[in-house]
C-alpha cells in the first residue's frame, strides 16, 4: 500500500496506524503499524495479513486508519484522523445456488 504524508510539518510517527482485514462486517485479523514518514513524502507499506480461508460470496476489505497518538488542542489521543478501505482481489468461490424446489413453502398469516 502506498502512503503519502500530506502534513507540511508533522511526521506520520505522530499518528498510530491501525489495520483490519474484514469480511461481512466481521474483523478477521487486525494489527498496528509504525510508519515513520517525513512531511510530503511517500512510501510503500506492507500490511502483514494472511489470506483467510475464503468463504463463497464474501467480500474482503482491508481497512487502514490513522489516529492521534497524543492529546492535542483539538482532539484527544485515539481520535481518528483518516481512514481508507480497499477491496481485496481474492478469487472468492461463487456461492452455491439454492434450488427453489428444495425451499420450504411460504405461508402468510393475516
Amino acid at each position: 500500500m502506498e502512503v503519502t504524508n500530506r502534513y507540511n510539518f508533522t511526521n506520520l510517527s505522530a499518528l498510530e496506524t491501525q489495520w483490519q482485514l474484514r469480511a461481512g462486517g466481521d474483523t478477521l485479523q487486525q494489527g498496528s503499524l509504525d510508519i515513520e514518514l517525513e512531511p510530503n513524502d511517500t512510501t510503500t507499506v506492507e500490511i502483514p495479513f494472511d489470506q483467510p480461508e475464503l468463504e463463497p460470496g464474501a467480500d474482503y476489505w482491508l481497512v487502514v486508519s490513522f489516529h492521534l497518538a497524543e492529546n492535542t488542542w483539538y482532539a484527544d489521543a485515539g481520535h481518528e484522523i483518516a481512514f481508507e478501505q480497499f477491496e481485496l482481489p481474492f478469487d472468492v468461490p461463487t456461492p452455491a445456488l439454492e434450488q427453489i424446489s428444495e425451499m420450504p413453502d411460504i405461508s402468510v398469516n393475516n
